[in-house]
């Protein structure tokens, strides 16, 4: 696009500059004439309604060079943001609304923080306010409003229906901070002491209260309103775009995008488990290289190790050439390799490997592409034999945030997270088996959003549930789908006690057995503080079942016989039993010890799962004295592979009491075997 050209300049002395926007492609310059009469209204004493509102993106406009915006406005449809910065006082930054720079606005003089602008839809012209003294912003009919102090009013001199002269006394903790009209007329009054903004009907009443802080705003600068950034929201979904002086994590001037709908409550009829913390490591000071934004990762079962991506590591000053590590999934992991994409990619936020065709894929968010790429003969990702078989747009489809990206070699499919939409989307190959995100492409998406995920950001598939994991940068809560966008259930990750999670896979767990969701954490993006996590998290009910094992159980643990007339005989029965999933082989049941031996049941015999043998153990003393000994049960039970049953007898010269051979014996009961 070429650059807009701006005409007439007038100049006035002012707090701060603010920008009300248009698309345009010729804006022109203009000034306003003096305040116009005013019809007088007073606010309504009305109680507004407090929202809490949500944060939905943080734009990164510093990678298209914007870094102290103090303006902003946004056209009518959304598409475009005009940005004005004290870094470049002699343009206004036209940004398209996915973090593209398309081109910038040269003005006639260079802008100052206290200057003020709006740009008019309706016109067509940069209007500058020669006698006003507070904030403006133009309505979709050419209104200007404009607020001071206290004060809502009409500005210009034009004969455009009701003038509005509004007390805000009492709303606003402080100057006003930004002015914005949106499509119906309603009006938003930014009150920077206050981290919050006044909604106002079309008459100057006011509605509602937006309050900021949960969104981290922690200084309100300017304020605008257009479409949401989502492209696959309803173009009548309308997001606040704000620039906060001081964020709260970083205490950097960021652009944000809020939510101004209300908070998503989870429907009571969706299951929420909640996962346990196994262990954490800090990427950032705990391995070497560091990685300080740690972004995506996945499971490399060829390497038998974790591989995790940094999407910003490459910006720091203490860069080892390093943005991939393959990781130990031990207790603690260790670092076994390392590599790097700048061959391809310097922003990889996520990455998911193809075992069989020895392929992995990568997102690039500020590229909006996905790379599909051979590790090469070394079978390591991120070497120098690594080759770049294609890449493509994501925006050809509709996605135009790529987070993270996961191989379902169930479907030989694609699934991409998309952040910026919320969007989850699904690319099958087509008939020529090429991902090419167009083509013979078959690509299918479903909205996360109308879930509460607020900003999906990491993606993992389980091939044994058939089901995608959800990642949400905003929340210390993952969503599980299954692959056509059908929600499972939640699962708490809290106890991993992180910031900001950024990707996620399923691995073997440290301690051998099962599976672990590990997930990789941010903490503050793009910050100077060293602070990625990687953590280990085991959840209920995911991951493949234990591999079927047998299981013995004998009963009774010991057994006595007491005592018996030496030349007499007493049995006792003994149970094996096969409690496990598999077929249990026993190899041998016998007896040792003098006085003991094996009546029936006794050699090689297999159990099925659940089923049971009897073993008769018999005692026959031949002297009067003392007898011990064993029953020893040799099986193919993994972690109980001989089981020892104790035998006792006494050998008496008479029968006891009355004259009767004993038959009963005594024993304790309970089991010898454990469980596995």
């Amino acid at each position: 696009m070429s650059s807009l050209p701006v005409s007439r300049m007038s100049r006035v002395s002012r707090r701060r500059r603010r920008v009300a926007v248009v698309a345009s492609t010729a804006l022109v310059l203009t000034g306003l004439g003096s305040t116009a009469p005013l019809l007088a209204v007073e606010a309504s004493p009305v109680d507004p309604e407090v929202v809490e509102v949500e944060l939905v993106r943080t734009l990164e406009l510093d990678d298209v060079g914007v870094v102290d915006p103090f303006s902003i406005s946004a056209s009518a449809d959304g598409e475009q943001l005009f940005v004005a910065e004290t870094s470049d006082p002699a343009s206004i930054a036209v940004v398209g609304s996915m973090e593209t720079e398309e081109t910038r606005v040269p003005l006639a003089e260079p802008a100052a923080e206290s200057d003020d602008f709006a740009l008019d839809a309706a016109s067509n012209e940069v209007l500058s306010a020669d006698d006003y003294p507070g904030d403006i912003a133009v309505d979709d009919d050419g209104t200007v409003l404009g607020v001071s102090d206290d004060q809502l009013v009409t500005v210009d001199s034009d004969d455009v229906g009701d003038r509005l002269d509004v007390s805000l006394d009492g709303l606003l903790a402080g100057p006003a901070a930004g002015l914005a009209v949106d499509s119906a007329g309603t009006i938003y009054v930014g009150d920077p002491e206050g981290d919050r903004v006044l909604e106002l009907d079309p008459g100057g009443t006011p509605t509602r209260i937006l309050d900021l802080r949960a969104a981290g705003v922690g200084e309100l600068v300017d304020l605008t309103v257009a479409p949401s950034g989502d492209q696959t929201d309803d173009p009548a979904e309308l997001s606040l775009y704000v620039i906060d002086g001081a964020d709260a994590e970083t205490d950097q001037r960021l652009v944000k995008e809020l939510s101004i709908d209300e908070p998503f409550a989870a429907a009571a009829s969706i299951p929420t488990d909640t996962a346990t913390l196994v262990q954490s490591l800090d990427t950032g000071n705990g391995i070497t290289p560091s990685s300080p934004d740690s972004a995506g990762i996945t499971w490399m079962s060829t390497k038998n190790r974790l591989v995790m991506a940094d999407s910003e590591v490459n910006e720091y000053n203490y860069y080892a050439g390093v943005n991939l590590w393959g990781l130990s999934n031990a207790r603690p992991p260790t670092v076994l390799s390392t590599g790097t994409t700048l061959g391809w990619s310097n922003e990889p936020t996520g990455i998911a490997f193809d075992a069989a065709n020895g392929r992995i894929f990568t997102t690039d968010d500020n590229r909006k592409r996905i790379y599909e790429v051979s590790v090469g003969a070394d079978g390591d990702p991120g070497t120098s034999d690594d080759s770049v078989i294609r890449s493509f747009d994501t925006t050809s489809y509709g996605n135009s945030d790529p987070e993270d990206v996961v191989y379902d070699a169930t479907h030989n499919w694609l699934h991409i997270a998309d952040g910026s939409n919320r969007e989850v989307f699904t690319i099958n190959p087509g008939p020529n088996g090429v991902f090419e995100g167009g083509g013979d492409d078959i690509i299918t998406n479903f909205d996360v959003d109308v879930d509460g995920v607020r900003d999906p950001e990491g993606i993992a598939y389980d091939p044994v549930t058939d089901s995608l994991m959800i990642i949400d940068y905003r929340r210390l809560v993952t969503a599980e789908y299954n692959v056509g966008g059908g929600l499972r259930r939640f699962v708490d990750i809290s106890a991993s006690n992180g910031a900001h999670p950024a990707g996620g896979t399923w691995a073997p767990a440290s301690s051998g057995s099962g599976i672990s969701l590990w997930v990789v954490d941010r903490g503050v993006d793009s910050s100077s503080p060293r602070d990625g996590q990687l953590y280990e998290l085991s959840v209920p009910g995911s991951g493949p079942p234990p591999t079927p094992q047998p299981d013995v159980d004998v009963a009774p643990s010991s057994v006595s016989f007491g005592p018996v007339q030496t030349g007499a005989t007493t049995d006792r029965t003994v149970t094996v039993a096969n409690t496990g999933t598999a077929t249990l082989s026993v190899s041998s049941a016998a007896t040792s010890g003098s006085g003991f031996s094996v009546a029936s049941g006794g050699g090689s015999f297999t159990l099925a799962a659940g089923a049971s043998h009897q073993v008769v153990v018999r005692f026959s003393p031949t002297a009067v004295q003392s007898y011990s000994g064993a029953l020893t049960v040799n099986s193919d039970d993994p972690d109980e592979a001989s089981v020892v049953v104790p035998l006792s007898g006494e050998g008496v010269s008479e029968p006891t009491g009355s004259g009767e051979v004993v038959l009963e014996a005594t024993y304790s009961g309970g089991s010898s075997g454990s469980e596995s």
